[in-house]
């Protein structure tokens, strides 16, 4: 029995693995910007700004950013 083709004329994006998928120049740049800080000792500013940002949008006077389990 042959396979039949369904040609999907919808774009789409692979978010199987980040290493599925080329980095853009722009991702570089960004990578190249990105604060090296580890956050377990609160150093890191990106997740600090994560946090005001995300407390002030809540209503909050803090907010706690925490990784998922499936990282």
């Amino acid at each position: 029995m042959a396979e039949a083709k369904v040609v999907n004329p919808l774009p789409y994006s692979d978010f199987r693995s980040d290493t599925a998928t080329a980095p853009t120049f722009e991702m570089f740049e960004a990578m190249k910007k990105a604060s090296l800080c580890d956050d377990v000792y609160n150093e890191d500013d990106s997740v600090k700004k994560l946090e005001r940002y995300v407390a002030t949008l809540c209503g909050h006077e803090a907010a706690l950013f925490c990784t998922s389990g499936t990282m």
